[in-house]
């Protein structure tokens, strides 16, 4: 991290930004600030870590975008390339899922658009059902959630933000999950919405594979130790608008027919 970065509290650079969001395009100016917040202790909690990265995204909001379908087009400096091997068995890996956990995007975040449209683009024929998740019963205090077979058309509404899977849809445990969140950083960790479903999820679910999917202004090259917490679950991949890059927490998965 850039040791001329001055550090300052998430309200600081709030009303900073505020101040100069009317010159222009300062795209690159947030994503150093976004750096400078994940990187070091500005804020007492992740709400208001949240809370900046969403300020700074409404004062520069993000056109409507979509994931890139093309492998590592644009690979930042400190992204892990996939090789032609790790490549070939993930897409072999993505067309044999028995479904593909998505979600429904939530305007206030730095979240795609289209995935369905994406995702038949780089898988063509082969693509194969999607699901999306919908509330579960949970045993302890906290709600829980599944994945039902269905297309985004046909979730419903749940809550006053989000989309849901509809109750009459099939319940699936999808073998590949797209994982939204508002900041993610080149190690795999994610601080997500905050309610923690994502979390518990895919600590049930542990063999899973874990894709990021998340715009690159918001992809930083290391949290601090101080927004990583022992139930954060990594990721394996992070999906941008710009490329498809490994986590170093990527595992080299086989074809399904050469598992025994």
């Amino acid at each position: 991290m850039d040791p001329l970065i001055i550090k300052r509290t998430p309200d600081e650079m709030i009303r900073n930004e505020t101040e100069r969001s009317h010159s222009g395009d300062r795209s690159q100016e947030y994503k150093t600030e976004i750096e400078s917040a994940c990187a070091d202790n500005v804020a007492s909690s992740k709400k208001d870590l949240r809370a900046f990265l969403s300020h700074a995204l409404r004062l520069q909001p993000l056109s409507p975008w979509s994931l890139c379908t093309r492998k590592n087009s644009d690979r930042a400096a400190f992204a892990h390339a996939f090789d032609e091997k790790a490549w070939a068995l993930f897409i072999a890996e993505l067309k044999s899922a028995n479904a593909i956990g998505l979600y429904a995007p939530v305007s206030e975040w730095a979240e795609a658009q289209n995935l369905e449209k994406s995702l038949k683009t780089l898988l063509g024929k082969d693509c194969p059902k999607f699901a999306y998740p919908r509330s579960a019963k949970s045993s302890g205090n906290s709600r829980d959630m599944e994945f039902a077979i269905c297309t985004l058309n046909q979730t419903t509404r749940e809550g006053l933000k989000s989309r849901a899977a509809p109750a009459v849809a099939t319940a699936v445990i999808p073998e590949i999950i797209f994982v939204p969140g508002t900041c993610m950083d080149s190690l795999g960790n994610r601080l997500g919405r905050g309610m923690g479903f994502y979390d518990r999820y895919l600590l049930k679910h542990s063999k899973a594979r874990r894709i990021g999917t998340i715009h690159s202004r918001f992809v930083v090259e290391e949290f601090s130790n101080n927004w990583i917490e022992e139930h954060d679950q990594l990721l394996e991949v992070l999906w941008t608008e710009t490329g498809i890059y490994q986590t170093p927490n990527f595992r080299l998965a086989k074809n399904k027919e050469q598992k025994s």
